[in-house]
Parts: structure tokens; sequence; C-alpha cells
């Protein structure tokens, strides 16, 4: 059996909201913001703004306008082992990216998000500086776009005010939720986001570009507690993989991985059914079985990680159902999935499968464009390029005057 790798670079880029409709952007590119005067009231100068999801898994950033970011980098941070303390110890103290290869120390690897929520603000400045510095960027002359993951702490965009204006002096910046950002990836401005990603599952419904917290889903569960899984299921199977394998591991998941449609009679099969080879990075090839669906089935049935959340499909419909009657048709007829680790072949028909056979009166109906991995991304570098949103950006001359609260007066 042959996997076929999934191809991210969209072919072309979702329609914006009807309610965002492109009009004619304020650069020749769809991806600046201007600067004025106050006093003459004259543009003095088109800033070219950028988009940054901050993710659990990876950091990805690009310029706005653009159908794919530019640079995705992982969120993880190194820093060095103190093994005693030394007078004019001048060791870098967070290494982002490639460093971490190159470093000659001994590194302690950190994840500055715990299942999308912030934990350590110096880790994300380390990775947003080490951004700019690989794509060649003055953060003082870019505008920059933000995403915020749902039910996140209001703290969270304070701080991100904090250090975009502080620390990098950009002139101007915006913070917008992920869901929604999803949202207008698919050219829709109501519907219900289903997001799965490195470390977290929210399911959020959305009424004309507005998140509705009090009925959002969430689990703490996604791409990362798959890796550990399919390390666990692959070493049951003879195989002797580390955590220093772990991301060799993520590798077989994303290119031999799928979602049963019916996981009872897949079991059943012979094994040879499902067997393919996979290549080492040292060239020993092994053989993996059932293995290829029995990980993702864990999104199904998060027992099987030992998690007491319900399945995305259950979470989903709990949503659905608390959502107001005069939502609930469009809601059912609108479900978008978001995020890397929904891109298993076969996840979204088994997704409508088991929704449809929980709730058989609505006809739930799944929506999966093949770039979701990016969703966030696009939704936030389609929405920054519009004309209608440059008036949205917070300033920092605004931030200057009146402090961090200020992201509230335009970031709902």
């Amino acid at each position: 059996m042959v996997t076929k790798p999934v191809n991210h670079l969209p072919k072309k880029v979702g329609t914006p909201p009807p309610s965002v409709k492109p009009q004619e952007s304020t650069s020749k590119m769809s991806q600046s913001v201007r600067s004025t005067d106050s006093k003459a009231g004259k543009v003095l100068k088109e800033i070219r703004s950028l988009m940054i999801d901050m993710g659990t898994g990876y950091c990805k950033a690009g310029y706005v306008g653009q159908p794919r970011p530019s640079l995705v980098l992982s969120s993880v941070v190194g820093r060095p082992v103190q093994m005693s303390a030394k007078t004019g110890d001048n060791r870098q103290e967070n290494y982002v990216g490639d460093e971490l290869a190159r470093s000659e120390h001994k590194l302690k690897l950190i994840s500055p998000l715990r299942h999308g929520i912030v934990v350590d603000w110096e880790a994300v400045e380390a990775i947003w500086a080490h951004m700019f510095q690989v794509m060649r960027i003055a953060p003082e002359e870019h505008a920059v776009m933000l995403a915020d993951p749902p039910l996140s702490p209001t703290t969270n965009r304070e701080k991100m005010a904090e250090l975009m204006f502080e620390t990098f002096n950009t002139p101007a910046m915006h913070v917008a939720y992920q869901s929604t950002l999803c949202l207008y990836s698919y050219g829709r401005t109501t519907g219900l986001v289903v997001e799965c990603g490195h470390g977290v599952t929210h399911v959020v419904p959305i009424h004309e570009g507005y998140n509705m917290p009090h009925v959002t889903g969430r689990a703490d569960y996604g791409g990362s507690d798959l890796n550990d899984y399919l390390l666990k299921l692959l070493n049951e199977a003879g195989n002797r993989f580390t955590e220093k394998g772990l991301h060799i591991v993520e590798d077989i998941k994303k290119k031999c991985c799928y979602t049963a449609i019916n996981f009872d009679q897949d079991m059943n099969l012979d094994v040879n059914e499902h067997l393919v080879e996979y290549e080492l990075p040292d060239g020993h090839v092994i053989a993996i079985g059932k293995e290829r669906f029995r990980c993702p089935e864990a999104l199904f049935n998060p027992s099987l990680i030992g998690s007491k959340d319900p399945g995305i499909h259950s979470l989903a419909l709990h949503s659905l159902d608390m959502c107001d009657s005069n939502l609930k048709f469009e809601m059912y007829n609108n479900i978008l999935l978001c995020g890397g680790s929904t891109l298993f072949e076969g996840f979204s028909e088994r997704l409508q499968k088991e929704m449809n056979k929980m709730e058989q009166g609505m006809n739930p109906t799944v929506h999966a464009i093949p770039e979701r991995k990016y969703s966030v991304w696009l939704g936030g570098s389609i929405m920054a390029s519009l004309k209608s949103f440059q008036q949205l950006w917070v300033h920092k001359r605004d931030y200057d005057e009146r402090g961090p609260f200020v992201i509230y007066r335009k970031c709902f």
C-alpha cells in the first residue's frame, strides 16, 4: 500500500466572508497599513504587515496577503543546563529553531505553550526574536497580526501588546481569535469550528464573526498525545523508539497513519491488509501495520490515551446542542475542520459518520479544505489584507497613551 503525502499548498485562497468582502487594498499587494501624521492628516508611508500564529507545536509567520506562511519553526526552546554558577557566564540563554541542533551545550527543552496557553513568555519572546532575525525583518517597520486561542486568559492579549510595543517596537498590532481566523479561511462568518492542533482541541460556534464562549468546547488532547501513543504502539510491536526519536514517530504519523471509517472492521482484517514500510534515517526499514489507524482512533476514543475528555465528535455535538435553536441549522451545515491533527486520511468522513449516527435528524455536514493545517494563519492573512480591516489596527501611540487595556477597544 502506498501512502500519499498531503499537499498543503492551496491552489486558491478561500473567499473572505461576505460581511468582510474584499475591497481595494491599502497597498499594491494588499499587505500594508498606512501610518499618518495626526496633525496634517497625510499618509507618511506604507507599512507591510505580518501574520504570526503561535501554536503549541509550531510557530507560523509570513507577510499577509500570501497563500501560506513563509516560515514555520518549532515552538520548542532550548536552555543550557546550569551545572554550576559561574561569574561572567555569557552563554546564550535561549536556543530556537536550527540553533537547537547546532548548540554545543546540553540543553533543557521547554515548550512555552501548554495546551495552547502561554506559560513561559520569555521563551515566546525568544521565538519571535529568532523569527524576525531569520526573516530579516525589522519589527519596528511592520504591523503585526497575532492569533489567540479561544478561552485563553485575557492577560494573554495584554502581554502580547506589551511585548510587541515595548520589546519589538512594532508600529501597530491586532489580536484575533484562532477560531475566527479559521472560519475566515473557509470564506464564512458563521459556523462550528472544530480545531485539533498539537496540544489542544477546541470546538467553537461562531455567529457573524463573533465567538460564543458560553457554548465553546475544549479538550486537552492533540497531536502531541498522538505522538506519544504511536510511540507506545510501535514499541509494543517490537520497535525500540525513545523520546529522543519522537520526531521520527511524528513523521511516521504524518506519512503513514489514517483514520478508519469502521474501526472494528479494520481491526478484524489481516495485518497484511494494512502493512506499509517506513525507512528510518539510518537506512533501516520497519513495517507498520494496525498502528496506522489505532493511533488516530484516540481522537474519537480519548480513553485510549488515558484522557477522560469526550471524543471530538461528542465534543462537537455537545456544543451544537447548547446553541440557540435559531442558529442550529446553519451550524450543522457548516462544521469546519482546522488544525494539523485533522489531516489524517478519512478523518472528515469518520467525523461526519459519528455525528450522523448520534444526531440523525439534523444531517451534520463536515467541510475540510486541503490547507487547513495553516488555516489560522491563512485566515489572518486574508483578514489583515482587507481595506475594511485597517481601522482595527491598535497603534503604538494609543498604547503609549492608554496602556495595554487599549487592546480591548479594537480586538474583540
